[in-house]
């Protein structure tokens, strides 16, 4: 079982214990440049698990951009030898081969020295940049100012690439890889989205990759031909006017010749949240793999394990790479190793590990699996001496996770559900552009058959409760309501009870609330065919939602037709439609069925009973205290998990 994933490899004469491996991501920012001691546990952590290969990156060779604005560590300098030096080592001493990417930002490396300034591959080309409208939201208006690289400058850029692999090397570090992809520096040398020079690095498709084969010969040139260098590059540039898989596979077969030990497939559409369909860049993967005889490694969604192994006995590729996967749950390997694939944690691929309003994308790494995740020292699940007997009344995701924590700490924990195992979970799994929460159900329906800890499906009351030392609530959150005239009328339903039974009485609906729920009923019920209207007090739908996640629900939106309607008040609902105040005016919009998701309210009903009984000690945890997302119940379940 699995064992193509779990065969020995070897890449460019490094043995790695299985065909797993972690590509280098967004993982915890420095701001100053060295390798912090959260980053070595993240790494250690992450090593334990059973990767073969862990990819740290990007780390930046160019000196002349600061890494203020997006906290990737250095490797401009040997002044940052010690920390790398530690990083390899942490890896190495936990089982793992370590391999360190080297890159720089190009049109988005804000510089060092004003007076030193921007610099692109070419001035025209910046308004493709993919990272500039993230970062520098200022420059959105096309005020760039950005030179372009004099044939001096590239010259030195490539010397700063053979540099960092040296340093690397010194390090420790068992190989290094060349980031060409995901729209940073090198990319943009190579894309002809972004390369419209006219000298001897742009134009033809040898030109604009010369800057890239340059470096692999000075690295080549610095370190020796036997310390194996990968490159990641990606499968297609997916605009009209880049790279084709064509493309990528020409370029790959010319890195193969220059002595390239792998070729490490990415895509544009990495980090792709939970609508978009898992192992898309399998499809360009073939091309790549006949152009090349040295391994194949892509990454990218392929977070189940017969994915890989299916895409390794096919052929497709020779290893497969999850960053997000692997921040969810690091030992993904020994599980799967062990065959009980059924107890991985699955990543949920919410983003909420990239999402700014957590202070996440080029903040402190967080994951909604994973509270642990970046605290490895800081949060240790500590045995108790004197186990209690203790009581989670719930199972969504806040009560899963204390009963989890709670019992793999000593305690003795009974759940008490009425319904489902998941909570509200299941409600959510309903649309199939959700279909990862249902992976999230399974996960939790495995535990609770585990035996790990006892399961009631029956009502929990304080009076039932009184015998345990200690309850965790985690009962939820009541749903608000809305009292405008009709509310309680036979056409109107709420948004979450909808989801459950899927019941509706005609082909138009009125859905009141653009908050993720709102939005993702109105999607799943256009694509059944009917006309959906959504009534958004706000001025903007699905505030503080993953940025990535927010554009392709508005684009779904759109696509299927649905009406939004913003900075728009619900008067009233009758039997064939509701009344809105828009613009100052009043409009009446036909509707059949009326949706209400104005939100959720929390339950403190047996908070409040137990409180009155002065018997065992009372923990909180999820919706009960505070609504929000998975991500915030999970982390406060393990959170009173770890603290009964």
């Amino acid at each position: 079982m699995n064992e193509h994933l779990l065969m020995r490899g070897n890449i460019g004469g490094v043995e790695l214990k299985n065909r797993i491996f972690k590509p280098a991501a967004q993982d915890f920012p420095t701001y100053d440049g060295f390798v912090n001691q959260d980053l070595v546990e993240f790494c250690a952590e992450q090593a334990r698990g059973g990767t073969g290969l862990i990819y740290m990156g990007l780390f930046n060779v160019n000196p002349h951009e600061s890494e203020m604005r997006t906290g990737h560590p250095r490797i401009s300098s040997d002044k940052y030898l010690c920390g790398l030096s530690k990083l390899a080592e942490a890896i190495k001493e936990n089982g793992a081969k370590a391999a360190l990417q080297l890159g720089h930002y190009g049109s988005h490396g804000e510089p060092v020295d004003p007076a030193y300034g921007w610099r692109c591959v070419s001035l025209d080309g910046v308004k493709n940049e993919h990272w500039l409208p993230i970062l520098f939201p200022q420059f959105s208006e096309g005020n760039y100012p950005h030179k372009e690289y004099t044939e001096d400058e590239i010259h030195e850029l490539v010397s700063f690439y053979g540099d960092g692999a040296l340093r690397a090397k010194r390090a420790g570090f068992d190989m290094v890889e060349v980031h060409c992809g995901n729209m940073h520096g090198l990319n943009t040398w190579i894309t002809p989205l972004m390369n419209h020079r006219t000298d001897g690095y742009g134009g033809s498709r040898e030109k604009r990759c010369r800057i890239l084969f340059e470096i692999v010969d000075d690295i080549h040139a610095k370190c020796g031909n036997r310390y194996p260098v990968t490159v990641r590059i990606n499968a297609a540039d997916i605009k009209p006017g880049g790279n084709t898989v064509e493309d990528t596979a020409w370029i790959a077969h010319e890195l193969e010749e220059r002595g390239v030990s792998a070729i490490n497939l990415s895509c544009m559409k990495s980090g792709m949240p939970m609508q978009v369909p898992m192992g898309e860049i399998l499809e360009y993967a073939e091309p790549v793999k006949h152009a090349i005889s040295i391994p194949l490694m892509i990454a990218g969604s392929m977070n189940r394990p017969e994915m890989g192994e299916k895409a390794i006995a096919d052929g497709l590729c020779d290893y497969v790479g999850m960053a997000r996967q692997l921040y969810a749950d690091p030992y993904w390997p020994k599980k799967v190793a062990e065959q009980r694939p059924e107890e991985i944690r699955p990543c949920l691929r919410c983003n909420e590990c990239l999402n700014g309003a957590r202070n996440a994308f080029c903040g402190n790494l967080q994951c909604t699996m994973n509270p642990r995740l970046g605290k490895e020292d800081a949060l240790p699940l500590v045995p108790v001496r004197n186990p209690k007997r203790v009581a989670v009344v719930g199972a969504g995701p806040a009560g899963m996770e204390a009963a989890l924590v709670a019992s793999e700490r000593g305690h003795k924990v009974t759940v008490f559900e009425e319904r489902k195992i998941g909570g509200r979970v299941n409600e959510a799994a309903v649309p199939a552009f959700k279909s990862d929460l249902k992976r999230l159900l399974a996960y939790f329906d495995t535990m609770a058959g585990k035996g790990i800890f006892e399961v009631k499906h029956e009502r929990a009351t304080a009076a039932s409760l009184a015998e345990y030392d200690a309850v965790i609530v985690a009962t939820g959150a009541q749903k608000a309501e809305l009292h405008v005239p009709g509310w309680d009328g036979k056409n109107v339903q709420n948004a979450i009870d909808w989801l459950d039974t899927q019941k509706l009485r005609g082909d138009s609906v009125a859905i009141i609330g653009g908050g993720s729920v709102g939005v993702e009923c109105a999607l799943h019920i256009a694509q059944g065919g009917r006309k959906v209207t959504i009534v958004e007090m706000t001025d903007a739908l699905m505030r503080g939602e993953y940025m990535v996640t927010r554009q392709i629900y508005l684009g779904m939106l759109a696509q299927l037709g649905v009406t939004v309607l913003t900075g728009t008040r619900l008067e009233s609902i009758a039997e064939d439609g509701i009344t809105v105040m828009h613009d100052g005016q009043e409009e009446k919009i036909p509707a059949t069925d009326v949706l209400m998701s104005v939100g959720l309210k929390p339950d403190l009903t047996l908070r409040d009973e137990l409180d009155a009984l002065h018997g065992p000690a009372v923990y909180y945890a999820g919706d009960c205290e505070r609504t929000g997302l998975i991500f915030d119940a999970i982390h406060a379940g393990f959170i009173a998990g770890r603290e009964v």
